[in-house]
């Protein structure tokens, strides 16, 4: 019976492993034919389509950066108004009992 058992595991330890091989060589032969068509493994986008995402990407995170430094001249600008409101301000106030 101990016979039995060690056989039945060796076999079900051959089905997993050709299992296993077989699963990876349909994924190989699935990235070997993207490829040939054109695209990047594991995707169904073209090379092309791919890279005018990247460049969009690109122009996206200029754009931010730009944003963020015209944010920054706007409170520069904010805080100079502010100050030379200030003395203004201090001008125009009535002037108390003396």
């Amino acid at each position: 019976m101990n016979l039995e058992v060690e056989v039945f595991v060796q076999v079900l330890v051959a089905i997993l492993v050709a299992g296993l091989a077989g699963y990876a060589g349909v994924a190989l032969i699935g990235a070997a034919a993207a490829r040939l068509r054109g695209g990047a493994p594991g995707t169904s986008m073209p090379d092309a389509e791919i890279e005018a995402l990247h460049a969009r990407v690109s122009d996206l995170t200029q754009d931010r950066e730009r944003i963020a430094e015209l944010e920054e001249r706007l409170d520069f600008a904010e805080r100079l108004l502010a100050r030379q409101e200030e003395p203004r301000a201090l001008q125009d106030r009535p002037q108390g009992p003396a």
